[in-house]
């Protein structure tokens, strides 16, 4: 064979072929375990690759308003160093009671409002340890990553829990996130908020032990 011509021996009595482990990129039994209960995966959270073997536990989430950093807005400036922390951050952008947008100073979208991927990819950078994403339209998100779902890609290794994870959260899950919050907020009032004064607001949220098991 084209190995052993090139002087490359076999391992053993084994031969050239090797036996290695593969893994979904995500699993099917995945829960979120917050405030005392269980939820569930696609019920109520996506997400599209296992980041870790072990349960990511943590009992506080920073909530870093739409996730965006711009020239005129920046949600991490005043959200702070993120590093090693749970986020949570909403889809869309910032606009005024006028329906004006904060970043464009239009009534024209800018650039981050196309999906999540690029805050998904600031938060990786400014290196959050898991990111929740408040989906404006859930069923929507879930459809729009069916593709990811029905077809998970594999992987070598399950991970070692240094690489962010990305959940895309129902209004449920996200109501339980700001139950107990002392200045009684909740996205709708931190949108109007924000809106508003045409500034990021950034506040922490606090939990009983919550764990995310991927299985």
């Amino acid at each position: 064979g084209f190995y052993k011509n090139i002087g490359i021996p076999p391992i053993a009595s084994k031969g050239y072929a090797q036996n290695f482990p593969l893994y979904l990129s995500i699993s099917e039994k995945s829960v979120i375990a917050l405030n005392g209960s269980n939820y569930l995966f696609k019920k109520d959270f996506i997400y599209t690759r296992i980041t870790s073997e072990k349960p990511i536990d943590f009992n506080e989430v920073v909530f870093c308003g739409y996730g965006i950093t711009d020239d005129k807005y920046d949600d991490y400036k005043i959200a702070g160093d993120v590093k090693d922390k749970v986020i949570m951050i909403m889809e869309g952008e910032p606009l005024n009671k006028d329906s004006v947008y904060l970043i464009t100073g239009e009534k024209k979208k800018s650039s981050w409002s196309l999906g999540v991927f690029r805050k998904m990819e600031l938060a990786k950078k400014n290196g959050a340890k898991a990111v929740f994403i408040i989906a404006n339209d859930y069923e929507a998100s879930v459809k729009s990553f069916q593709r990811f779902l029905e077809h998970p890609s594999l992987m070598l290794d399950k991970g070692n829990g240094k690489e962010c994870a990305f959940f895309i959260i129902n209004k449920e899950m996200t109501d339980v996130f700001f139950k107990n919050n002392a200045d009684n907020l909740n996205p709708d009032k931190l949108r109007k908020i924000i809106g508003e004064n045409g500034q990021p607001k950034s506040i922490v949220l606090k939990l009983k032990s919550t764990s995310i098991q991927f299985n």
